[in-house]
């Protein structure tokens, strides 16, 4: 999966992260705490990703969806819902992958800088002409193994971010995709990279077997 990612050369991140801590001595500045996260990791040799940046580089299908998805770890599937006239994408996994704010860890929503330009012609209006219409689709989330995350409990605190090469118009027929990356949180729009791996066909056929359920 190519994505833009943040990288530095671990003597680099060292040298910044002294000096951040420093400075936090003397302040309590969110902003110098979220970058201390941040040089922290990559002093680790980690790589980090502005997913806000990631979503608005990336590739779209032939109606404007993005072929990338980021859903909570824990999570079996994910709907794509980006309405018409908005410049936020959602990314929703509650249980009727429905726009529920009352459950805001299951929903992860991008500002992509943009309004999307998809149209479509109401059946029942065919003369009235194109009208902006809803981005929705359906994909599932990849399956963690346990060579990547041993702990199945820390799944409630990874993201999963994944190529979709194909978002179903349907919850009952999406297909597995490949390579998805294991996320954490940091800060803002800030994730670390902790993982990254291509799922077997053996793991892609237990996946396609959540549509049957």
């Amino acid at each position: 999966m190519e994505v833009p990612t943040i990288e530095m050369s671990t003597e680099q991140a060292r040298e910044k992260l002294a000096a951040y801590e420093r400075a936090l001595r003397r302040t309590t500045d969110p902003e110098i705490a979220a970058a201390i996260e941040g040089y922290r990791e990559m002093a680790k040799g980690r790589t980090l990703v502005d997913i806000q940046q990631v979503f608005r580089e990336c590739p779209v299908d032939d109606i404007g969806r993005p072929r990338l998805a980021i859903a909570r770890a824990d999570r079996a599937s994910v709907r794509l819902l980006w309405p018409a006239r908005s410049p936020w994408c959602h990314f929703l996994t509650n249980a009727d992958l429905g726009f529920d704010r009352s459950w805001p860890e299951l929903i992860r929503s991008i500002h992509m800088g943009r309004h999307h330009e998809h149209h479509t012609i109401k059946s029942w209006n065919p003369s009235g002409g194109a009208t902006p219409a809803d981005l929705d689709g359906y994909a599932l989330v990849p399956m963690v193994p346990p060579d990547v995350l041993r702990a199945r409990s820390m799944r409630r605190n990874r993201w999963i971010l994944w190529e979709v090469e194909e978002w179903s118009d349907s919850r009952l027929t999406p297909e597995p995709d490949r390579d998805p990356w294991l996320l954490r949180y940091l800060e803002g729009t800030l994730y670390v990279v902790v993982g990254e791996w291509e799922l077997t066909d053996l793991e892609r056929a237990i996946m396609r077997g959540r549509t049957d359920r």
